[in-house]
């Protein structure tokens, strides 16, 4: 998978846009590493925003696979997160994803651990 990457920021909000492009290997199918026949794409926009010293972020991912000369749209997901500060270094990270995919429609939701190495 090979990214590329963009952001920038403007007073408390945080905007990026990730470009991932590559193969996805699979169970069973073995293709080799420089196989052609299917090609991933992947767009993910998030934006990030302070409000009252606590974190919250927006973000929309879809995904496209290439098989020859056809597009097929796999999914698109829509995530909804806040991070919230314990200490100076430790922070709970929430967040709910509404996943679209071709014949499913699902609600996912998550906690995570965050540590900051600092300097």
């Amino acid at each position: 998978m090979l990214d590329a990457i963009t952001g920038g920021s403007v007073k408390k909000t945080a905007i990026a846009f990730r470009l991932r492009a590559g193969r996805e290997d699979e169970p069973g199918v073995n293709e080799g590493i420089f196989s052609l026949s299917e090609f991933v794409f992947r767009q993910k926009l998030s934006v990030k925003h302070k409000f009252f010293k606590q974190e919250f972020s927006l973000a929309i991912e879809q995904f496209e696979t290439i098989r020859g000369n056809a597009i097929e749209y796999d999914q698109r997901r829509y995530i909804l997160g806040a991070e919230i500060k314990i200490s100076k270094q430790h922070f709970l990270d929430f967040f709910v994803m509404y996943q679209d995919l071709i014949d499913v429609r699902r609600v996912n939701f998550g906690v995570g651990y965050v540590y900051e190495f600092k300097d």
